[in-house]
């Protein structure tokens, strides 16, 4: 819900801001407010409150719809009427695509950084130390035997690092994008009123 509230109050503004600071530099202010919530989601952890999840929940509902709806206006403003059944067909499939292997390759960079994480915090389990003794209760110690406990409170925190990962790796491909925006030329001013009226829409 944060989410889509965030997304709602940017749809409302694009034609507005448009009509002010042009298409290109409303995609780049979504990108960096985008890039800022993904940030924001890398250092989630696991004794968190709702509260960060809400907060960058709007913040990139906010981004995200400053960035796709002037992008799909200026997708066609240059694009001849006769073409523009092809060129969303287009559109369409290459988002889909890249929608389809993006979900692919962060799900499984999710699975190998949990993998990853999970060994190497496994690695430094020690039951000569006197520090895991003292800082790990009785139920979840593995050198009394629980080791089935303390297994799963150990992939609970990799998991959580392959989550802190994976968005912060998405924060970069997502600042990445900005240098695309000098190859988008603006519309020219007879076509400016249709993007604000495509991004309206």
């Amino acid at each position: 819900m944060p989410r889509g509230v965030g997304s709602l109050v940017a749809f409302l503004s694009v034609p507005y801001l448009i009509r002010l600071i042009g298409a290109r530099r409303v995609l780049a202010i979504g990108i960096a407010i985008s890039m800022t919530a993904l940030w924001m989601m890398a250092h989630f952890n696991l004794q968190m409150t709702a509260a960060p999840i809400m907060t960058s929940g709007v913040i990139q509902g906010f981004g995200t719809g400053l960035l796709f709806a002037p992008l799909n206006a200026l997708s066609y403003v240059s694009l001849n009427p006769i073409h523009r059944t092809e060129g969303t067909i287009v559109a369409t499939m290459a988002r889909s695509l890249g929608s389809s292997l993006g979900i692919s390759m962060m799900s499984a960079t999710l699975v190998s950084d949990s993998a990853l994480a999970h060994a190497r915090l496994a690695d430094r389990i020690n039951c000569g130390d006197p520090v895991l003794w003292a800082a790990v209760p009785g139920p979840l110690n593995p050198c009394n035997g629980s080791l089935a406990a303390f297994n799963g409170e150990v992939t609970r925190q990799a998991a959580m690092i392959g989550y802190d990962t994976i968005f912060a790796w998405m924060a970069l491909f997502t600042v990445l994008l900005l240098p695309l925006l000098l190859l988008m030329r603006p519309p020219p001013a007879a076509q400016v009123m249709a993007v604000e009226t495509a991004a309206a829409e």
